[in-house]
This record gives structure tokens, C-alpha cells and sequence, in this order.
């Protein structure tokens, strides 16, 4: 069987000098007994006091015995060197290794390897290293259940150089929870994460809050039936700029995607773009605003509605890059004191439908009782119905208000139903 340095580095000696030392006591036993026959029990046999046929006999079986007792005494000899040529060839090879570990080439293999049993096999280690660092990257299985789905990778990569770490999560299913809650917008009256687009043609988003947290989720259809495959990677950085730059937004969207290939074929989806994202524009949260007439993005349909915005004290918006495949699209409308006021969210493939599950909204259109929430929904030629929810984010409603957010809602959904080749279905 072949022995691989690492296996060599890494053996406990322990159980090989125990073994020597046994079989050079068992050669030393045979050197005693080798010499106690010659002295005294050779001498007695060839005395002149042994007679007949058993003499003979006797001297026969004894030069057997003796070559046999000196040919184990050489092989324990022999098997002794070769255990000393182990040990030596081991102390050499360790040694190579404290050379090998000082370069890095150690650390390498180890996080190479436990990328592979802890995430399926799937994570790049180059991809990580571009977002996390070089050294000290270590994967961990994670537990096999989240919200009542079995993910088929759930793994932590752990803390590098320069960030402390992600999540990666794989699932396969028409719905997914964990997904929708990954991107925090299970809950979208909360105006803190929002998403932009990882372009490239890829179904997929960023997405980030207004401290450390960001995620990258790509969705790929998977067969006939309406199922995806889930991929979504999690990571913080708690120092900034974090991933205020740009250059680690698109280094987290690379390890999602380049894990969302290897995932595609290994259980059996439609294949992703060749090309890994390249860019990572700021989602809403880290844009500068615009006026309304200047929306061109994931606020593009505000303009059809601008004067009525303005009456309702709507003044400019904070968008996103917009594209024909991101399954997530978020902009903010903003009051003259350049706050938040509406939240405008369009949902497409398994996130509409799992958005309508798992928060009760069953009709193509509505609104809460409160009026909060105001939801239309599309439908798509060649995927998913989507959903599109605009939300007020402070409590002053009236009837004025009310109007504007039915115009505004009917404008901005159209617009962006439009842009996937759907098409609104009913009034808001």
C-alpha cells in the first residue's frame, strides 16, 4: 500500500519503536540460545557415550535446529535495520515537513482537504482565499437541518486573514425558507438589507445590511418540475470598509457561484454561466440617491408617477443596478430629509412563492389590514409567477397616502415585471 507524505507526518511513532524494541529482544534471545546450544548441548551429543541409530538421529535433527535457530537470529537482524531505515526515512520526511510547513504547503493540503469533507466537495479554496485570506482556512459541517429542510451542504469556512469567516448552504427544493431568511427579506418592513444583482447572466443577488452582514445566493432550475437549486454563502467583516469595497462583494460572489457549478453537475441542474461574476454594484443601501426623473435602475417605474410622488412627499429614491435574471429587486423612496419612507421589493422564482408560503399572502393582489403591506403579483412566460410588495416604513397613513401607494406600486412592479418578460396581472 502506498504511504503519502501526510500520512508519514502525521503516523504516531509510538507503536514502531515499541515493535523494535521487541524484536531486539527477541534477537538477543535467539543470540543466547544460539550459544547455549553450542556450548553444552553439542558437546554432550558428540561425546563417545551416544550409541547406535539414535546417535545419528539426534545429530541430524540438531544441525536443523541450529541452522534454524542462527537463521532467526539473522532475520530478526535483518527486520531490526529495516525498522531502523523506517525511523530514519520517517525523522527525514518529518523534517521536510517542518520545511514544507514554513511555507505554507502544509497549511495548503490541510485546508484543501478539509474544505472538501466539510462542504461536499463543491468550494474552491482559491475563491475563498481571494475573499478571506491566504492562511488558517478551516471548513466545518454544520448541522443537517435548517427550518425543516435538510440542506445537502451546510458548512462553515472558517476565520482567514482578513475576514472572520462564512457559511455556505445548498439546497434543492421549490421552496426554500432558510434561503428567504438568509437574504432578510422574510420581513420587509425592516428597511436594512437589500440586494443588487452579481450580473454576468447569473440568477443571483447580493445582498447587505447597514453594519457587517452580506450574503450571495444564486438560484439554478433544476429538471422539469419547478425546483431550484439554493446556494447561498453568508460572511461578516467587523472592521470596515468590509464589504463597502467592491473587490469583496465580487470575491463572495465568485466562491457562491464557482460552489454553484460544481453543485449543478454533481446533482443534476441546468449549468450556470461559464463566466464568474466580475463586478458587485452597491445595492440600495450603499447608493447615492437620485431624483425621480433620473431612476433608471430598480426604481425605474417611479418616474411614470413622479408628480403624484412629490405630493405625497416623495422627493428621490436609492436603487440598485437592475437586470433581466436576479430573482431580487429592492428600492427605497425617500422624503425631502432624504429618509426612508417606502420600501418597493419584487420576489422572482422559488423566493415569490416561497414568500407567499411562509407569510400567508395567497391573493394575486392585496394589503394587510393595517395597510403596511401592498402586494400585486405577475405572471411569467417561461418561470415563476413573481410578487412585488411595497412597504411603508413610518406609520402616517391616510387617504392620500393610500392613493399614491397603489399608483406607485402598479408603476414600479409593471416596469419590473417587464424586465423578466412578465406581465402584472390585476390591480393593486
Amino acid at each position: 500500500m502506498a504511504v503519502d507524505y501526510a500520512t508519514i507526518v502525521s503516523a504516531d511513532l509510538f507503536g514502531l519503536g515499541t515493535a523494535a524494541s521487541a524484536r531486539r529482544r527477541m534477537g538477543d534471545r535467539f543470540d543466547i540460545l544460539h550459544g547455549d546450544y553450542g556450548d553444552h548441548v553439542k558437546a554432550a551429543v558428540e561425546s563417545e557415550n551416544w550409541l547406535g541409530q539414535s546417535v545419528s538421529a539426534f545429530k541430524s535433527r540438531n544441525g536443523a535446529d541450529f541452522r534454524e535457530r542462527h537463521a532467526g537470529q539473522q532475520l530478526v537482524g535483518g527486520v531490526m535495520r529495516k525498522g531502523k531505515i523506517a525511523l530514519v526515512a520517517a525523522f527525514l520526511l518529518a523534517a521536510a515537513g517542518g520545511s514544507l510547513y514554513g511555507t505554507g504547503t502544509l497549511d495548503q493540503w490541510q485546508a484543501a482537504r478539509s474544505l472538501d469533507s466539510a462542504c461536499g466537495g463543491v468550494v474552491s479554496l482559491a475563491d475563498v482565499q481571494r475573499l478571506l485570506g491566504d492562511e488558517g482556512i478551516r471548513g466545518e459541517e454544520e448541522s443537517s437541518e435548517n427550518y425543516g429542510v435538510t440542506p445537502l451542504v451546510h458548512c462553515d469556512i472558517e476565520w482567514g486573514e482578513n475576514l472572520p469567516g462564512m457559511e455556505l448552504r445548498i439546497s434543492k427544493g421549490e421552496e426554500d425558507f432558510a434561503t428567504l431568511h438568509g437574504i432578510r427579506h422574510d420581513t420587509l418592513r425592516i428597511p436594512v438589507a437589500t440586494s443588487a444583482p452579481i450580473g454576468s447572466d447569473w440568477r443571483g443577488v447580493v445582498t447587505n445590511d447597514l453594519n457587517d452582514f452580506t450574503s450571495a445566493t444564486v438560484l439554478l432550475e433544476c429538471g422539469a418540475a419547478a425546483e431550484y437549486l439554493w446556494v447561498q454563502g453568508w460572511a461578516y467583516a467587523f472592521k470596515p470598509p468590509g464589504f463597502q469595497k467592491e473587490e469583496k462583494r465580487v470575491a463572495l460572489a465568485r466562491v457562491v457561484a464557482s460552489a454553484a457549478k460544481v453543485a449543478a453537475e454533481k446533482w443534476d441542474c441546468a449549468a450556470p454561466p461559464d463566466e464568474l461574476p466580475v463586478s458587485g454594484p452597491p445595492t440600495p443601501n450603499g447608493a447615492e440617491p437620485v431624483g425621480l426623473a433620473d431612476a433608471s435602475g430598480t426604481c425605474a417605474g417611479i418616474a411614470e408617477v413622479a408628480k403624484e410622488a412629490r405630493e405625497a412627499g416623495v422627493h428621490r429614491v436609492l436603487e440598485s443596478r437592475a437586470d433581466s435574471v436576479a430573482p431580487v429587486e429592492d428600492c427605497f423612496l425617500l422624503n425631502d430629509d432624504g429618509e426612508k419612507v417606502y420600501r418597493f421589493t419584487s420576489l422572482y422564482d422559488g423566493l415569490a412563492a416561497t414568500y407567499r408560503t411562509y407569510e400567508g399572502v395567497g391573493e394575486e393582489s392585496g394589503a394587510t389590514d393595517e395597510g403596511l403591506l401592498r402586494w400585486v403579483g405577475s405572471r411569467c412566460a417561461s418561470a415563476p409567477d413573481g410578487l412585488h410588495v411595497l412597504a411603508v416604513l413610518d406609520s402616517v397613513l391616510d387617504e392620500e397616502s393610500v392613493g399614491f401607494q397603489q399608483s406607485a406600486l402598479r408603476a414600479l412592479a409593471t416596469v419590473s415585471a417587464e424586465r423578466k418578460g412578465c406581465a402584472v396581472t390585476s390591480a393593486p
